[in-house]
């Protein structure tokens, strides 16, 4: 359903989305931070959504605080997907890593397994008994 993941914040009442990723998009490897319009537009992607997790405030605000430390270190992408590492992510690992930390529950979101290799999808998340959909949008539904 959904290929890339973000997690939003909210700074001074504007709404930013912080998210890895690599490639032509984004050249230099380096989490992005951008407004959620732009994160959302049409002309790159066919649907969004906005999930909210059970955190407890508490554990939203350790979450945004290591979120913003791994953005001002300029973490970069993970090129080869490996959820092993924590020196580089790719866009759903960042994610499961902040909510697992967070949570402090290793089983907080599940895992994929395939093929040998184990990653985390968007399904993984949006899926998870902890995020409920609070908006979602199809641009092809206009």
């Amino acid at each position: 359903r959904y290929s890339h993941a973000g997690i939003i914040v909210v700074e001074n009442g504007n709404v930013f989305v912080y998210h890895c990723i690599g490639g032509e998009e984004n050249k230099t490897n380096k989490m992005k931070r951008e407004s959620l319009a732009n994160f959302c537009r049409p002309d790159q992607n066919h649907s969004f959504a906005i999930y909210r997790t059970d955190l407890q405030k508490e554990q939203v605000v350790q979450l945004e605080n290591d979120l913003l430390r791994h953005y001002r270190e300029g973490l970069e992408f993970d090129t080869d997907f490996d959820l092993k590492s924590d020196g580089k992510m790719y866009c759903t690992e960042l994610v499961y890593k902040l909510l697992t930390s967070a949570s402090r529950d290793n089983n907080f979101l599940p895992l994929t397994r395939f093929s040998g290799r184990t990653y985390v999808s968007c399904d993984n998340i949006y899926l998870s008994p902890h995020c409920r959909e609070i908006y979602a949008y199809n641009y092809s539904n206009q």
